[in-house]
């Protein structure tokens, strides 16, 4: 299952720190994949110091950065490698394909390509997570690459600090049954626990067995 979150930087930097905390105390393991600037590590590690959440625990992730989009294809099946506790978690995703000395028919290619090789990663059970930042101004491919984006994700939310918006809830019922009522072993229901009862409990999305 897919997830994407856009919306404003700072709130993203704030819930994706919720998901790598949550994820390393239950013994997953999120697989950073990143570009040259996505990811503020020190910034992280500062804000874990903070929280006095263990070294141990943090050293856990794994991160790969991609130079550009010809990279993606080999990253993304270097996944496969990892058991099912693992996870992936794509930092501005479509920014990977922005290279304007190559053509603008290619880089849709590989988008797709590596879009679609994703389905060999994820599962039911396996989410997999994008938070995608930064303007872009319409018409561009980058614009368009986000657009694509958002319509193949299950759940697009965006937010900011006063609210968070449900752009897209595309679910079918065994999909919300494991979203909202899923077993504690399951990575998607347990990832995703907070988000779904925040959902339901402000009465956004309602879901009934």
């Amino acid at each position: 299952m897919k997830l994407l979150f856009t919306g404003d930087r700072e709130t993203q930097r704030k819930s994706l720190y919720k998901l790598l905390f949550r994820a390393l105390s239950g013994g997953f393991t999120p697989i950073l994949l990143t570009g040259d600037r996505s990811f503020d590590l020190y910034d992280f590690l500062r804000v874990r110091k903070r929280m006095r959440f263990p070294m141990e625990l943090a050293s856990k992730i794994q991160f790969a950065c991609a130079v550009n989009g010809h990279h993606m294809k080999t990253l993304i099946s270097r996944t496969k490698d990892f058991d099912g506790s693992s996870f992936p978690i794509f930092l501005d995703f479509t920014g990977h394909y922005l290279d304007d000395t190559i053509s603008e028919d290619i880089r849709k290619y590989m988008f797709y390509r590596d879009l679609q090789s994703l389905s060999s990663v994820e599962s039911i059970n396996r989410p997999i997570f994008f938070f995608e930042s930064g303007f872009s101004y319409r018409d561009t491919i980058h614009s368009k690459l986000k657009n694509i984006l958002e319509n193949k994700v299950k759940i697009h939310l965006e937010q900011s600090q006063d609210k968070t918006r449900i752009r897209r809830f595309f679910l079918n019922e065994s999909e919300k049954k494991e979203f909202f009522e899923g077993s504690p072993h399951s990575g998607l229901f347990y990832l995703c626990k907070k988000l779904s009862t925040t959902l339901r409990t402000t009465g956004k999305i309602s879901y009934s067995q």
